[in-house]
């Protein structure tokens, strides 16, 4: 718990230099495509069918776009979506150009949509060849551990004998230093040069070799990647008010079922009689069983200890279990001999595999994470959309807001895990809460973390990078 003088001496670390009122963006009706039908609605595959067919083939075509043009994935669904965005972008960044050097000339649009069928294949063979389990619940965990505790020692020691910074943000780049910034040129500068640095070695091995010398190409497709891709991940990922959304959105999908529960519950006790109620609970069982026991065979992490996996770590660091919760650490401790047996981590590495890494690799999360893309880039799937005005103060203070009122939601509907894990009382929770979402208000710190998390993925992705 924090105490008053914990209170008295917090200091807001973000600081918004932004001094207008933020002018509210009028969502307007997207505009469709031309011979659009009214009825079609905005993201069905119809619509995005005409969509596809107006910016890469010109409506040329009555067939279906995805039997004309190459596949990009595996799944139709994910290609669909994919090919909606490439043709807004084809339509906003190449086309208008292209067009005033040639009418009839569509070669070059063609080899492009080639070239980049190419790279989204071989990047899919790399996704799935990905220990999933290990990167999330293993390697992640260490880059977050350390930025957590180098955090922490800061607050704790800056501008003391021990850490004699006057900022924090030179602090951080000493404790956790990162390529792309703390260098002697300006921030904005050094990340842009290391992501094109990045974007570069990328295209070396994803490109085909026949691709690699053509500068139109490579030009076109470190444009894409480099800065389309990639700083906008970075750039839109390091705002607090980003992450604060983004918390809150997963905060709304998990609340999201409770409603239905409630009603389901209400249902079940005035209509089903205690034979019914048994049967789902027998049902909700058996289901558990399922997740527990269905796994491919041969799958390496069946023979690695799951309790060992820095996650662990991470979350007694996180909570401060062995300090706050002695009594329950304790107790998961005398059981992790247990839960490293065969059959009991088998079981734990089931669960994982089933309820988190399955899901991650679905067809419709990569195909949502692309149309939400989509939709924010272009909102009326014709021109690029205006980049979103930063928020004043008060419009930040009621966004941490929302996003602490959603946190204590979640925290109140999986009450057992917080009383665990947090605190038992609502003035602590508060304070809990406040200090979480402080140490995400720094833009800086925010960046150092994202790129560095960054790098992880490409480096799993693309191992050749580290010979």
């Amino acid at each position: 718990m924090a105490t008053d003088a914990h209170r008295l001496t917090r200091q807001r670390i973000v600081k918004l230099t932004s001094t207008g009122r933020a002018k509210k963006l009028v969502q307007s009706r997207p505009r469709t495509p031309q011979n659009e039908t009214p009825q079609l609605s905005k993201d069905s595959p119809e619509y995005l069918n005409r969509l596809v067919q107006r910016d890469l083939l010109k409506g040329a075509s009555q067939a279906h776009c995805l039997e004309v043009l190459p596949e990009l994935t595996g799944s139709k669904r994910v290609d669909l979506e994919l090919y909606a965005l490439i043709g807004l972008l084809f339509r906003n960044f190449v086309n208008r150009w292209y067009t005033s050097l040639t009418d009839d000339d569509t070669d070059f649009v063609k080899e492009l949509i080639k070239v980049i069928s190419q790279v989204t294949r071989d990047l899919e063979q790399r996704v799935l060849q990905v220990d999933l389990l290990q990167l999330v619940f293993d390697d992640i965990p260490v880059v977050l551990d350390e930025h957590l505790l180098a955090y922490r020692k800061i607050n704790r020691e800056l501008g003391s004998s021990y850490l004699q910074f006057d900022t924090i943000d030179s602090a951080f780049d000493y404790l956790c230093p990162h390529k792309a910034l703390g260098s002697d040129i300006d921030d904005t500068a050094a990340r842009a040069l290391y992501l094109k640095l990045l974007t570069k070695n990328i295209l070396q091995i994803l490109l085909p070799k026949e691709q690699r010398n053509s500068q139109l190409v490579t030009k076109f497709m470190n444009s894409l990647l480099g800065d389309m891709l990639l700083n906008i991940i970075v750039d839109k990922l390091s705002q607090p008010y980003q992450i604060f959304e983004i918390i809150t959105l997963v905060c709304e999908l998990l609340l999201s079922e409770e409603p239905q529960a409630a009603a389901d519950t209400a249902e079940t006790t005035s209509k089903d009689s205690n034979y019914d109620i048994l049967q789902s609970m027998m049902s909700s069982f058996s289901h558990f069983i399922a997740y527990s026991t269905s796994l491919n065979t041969g799958n390496k992490n069946d023979y690695r200890p799951m309790v060992t996996l820095q996650m662990a770590h991470f979350l007694n660091d996180l909570f401060l279990v062995s300090s706050s919760r002695p009594v329950l650490y304790a107790t998961l401790k005398s059981l992790s001999p247990i839960l490293k047996m065969e059959k009991a981590n088998h079981v734990l590495c089931n669960i994982l595999q089933n309820l988190v890494i399955k899901p991650m690799r679905s067809d419709h999360l990569v195909a949502t994470i692309i149309k939400t893309s989509r939709n924010v880039l272009f909102p009326q799937d014709d021109e690029m959309g205006p980049p979103r005005v930063e928020p004043t103060p008060q419009e930040f203070e009621t966004i941490r807001q929302t996003t602490k009122d959603k946190l204590k939601l979640v925290c109140r509907k999986y009450q057992l895990i917080s009383y665990a894990l947090l605190t038992t009382n609502e003035v602590e929770l508060d304070d809990v809460l406040d200090d979480f979402l402080t140490s995400l208000e720094h833009l800086r710190i925010n960046e150092n973390l994202v790129l560095r998390l960054l790098d992880l993925v490409v480096t799993r992705l693309f191992p050749e990078l580290c010979q």
